[in-house]
């Protein structure tokens, strides 16, 4: 019984550490798009054209929709995790 309680303690706590690595990686590709989108704005970086606009608008939007995806996930493994404890 023990046994069982503990490994199925240590499955969610790797599945934890995993989804925080994915959340993390997530995030800081948001901030990257985010930032290339403000550059651009501003006009510091490279011009980009009406198209490039366009796609960078998508990639901003599935950025955080997947940053938010992966969090959710994060907090269901984080709560989960306890109850196994």
């Amino acid at each position: 019984m023990v046994d069982k309680t503990t490994k199925n303690l240590h499955e969610w706590r790797a599945a934890e550490s995993k989804s925080k690595k994915q959340s993390y990686n997530n995030c800081r590709e948001n901030e990257k798009i985010q930032d290339m989108m403000l550059e651009a704005r501003l006009g510091r970086g490279k011009t980009l054209t009406d198209k490039e606009t366009i796609k960078m608008e998508k990639q901003r939007r599935k950025a955080e929709e997947a940053v938010q995806k992966s969090d959710l996930e994060y907090y269901t493994c984080c709560i989960r995790a306890e109850r196994a404890r």
